[in-house]
C-alpha cells in the first residue's frame, strides 16, 4: 500500500517548514518504508515526512542497515518542527486558576 499525504496536512508541514527557515523537498522518490503508515492515514489525513540525514556518510545509509548512524545535530531541529506543528495544531485552552 502507497502513502499518499493529504492535501491539507502537507501544507501545514510546509507552512512550519518555511517559518523556521529550512529547506524542503516535497517531491522525494517513492520508498518502500511507509506502509505502515499509509494505513494510518487512510482513517486520519496525515503527512509523513523526513528529516533529512545526509546524503553521504553512515547517515545517508538505510534506517536499519547496522551501519545507519543518526545524526544527533538534527535533534533540536526535530524538537523545533514537532513543537512548532503542535502548537499550530491543537486546540488553544485556557488554563484554569
Amino acid at each position: 500500500m502507497e502513502t499518499i499525504n493529504s492535501a491539507e496536512q502537507t501544507a501545514t508541514v510546509i507552512k512550519v517548514a518555511e517559518e523556521l527557515g529550512l529547506n524542503f523537498n516535497g517531491n522525494c522518490e517513492p520508498m518502500s518504508f511507509s506502509e505502515d503508515f499509509a494505513h494510518f492515514s487512510n482513517i486520519v489525513p496525515g503527512c509523513l515526512f523526513l528529516l533529512g540525514n545526509g546524503k553521504s556518510g553512515s547517515g545517508s545509509d538505510p534506517l536499519h542497515s547496522s551501519s545507519y548512524d543518526f545524526n544527533d545535530s538534527l535533534l533540536p531541529i526535530g524538537v523545533k518542527v514537532w513543537s512548532s506543528l503542535v502548537r499550530k495544531l491543537l486546540p488553544k485552552r485556557e488554563l484554569q486558576a
